[in-house]
């Protein structure tokens, strides 16, 4: 993405969910809606000597943005402070 966006993320959980299961490998693409990246496509993968390999794939769609004002009622992030003037 030319703004600096998440376009996908890729990879592998580093332990497996259950003893049953291997490693779940994990991809998730995004897309810009209204300014804003939303996940678009997810899949992930893994393998069980019980039941195979089980792929989970999910797409999203339709997403509706309702924007609105919101009045700043103090600092929004820790740390972060507001500065005031005296009269």
């Amino acid at each position: 993405a030319k703004d600096g966006s998440i376009v996908q993320l890729q990879g592998t959980m580093s332990k497996s969910s259950s003893i049953l299961t291997g490693r779940t490998q994990l991809m998730r693409q995004y897309a810009n809606v209204s300014g804003f990246s939303q996940a678009t496509h997810a899949r992930a993968e893994s393998d069980s000597f019980l039941f195979g390999r089980t792929v989970v794939k999910i797409d999203y769609s339709d997403y509706q943005m309702q924007l609105r004002l919101v009045e700043k009622a103090g600092p929004s992030l820790p740390g972060q402070s507001e500065v005031r003037h005296a009269p």
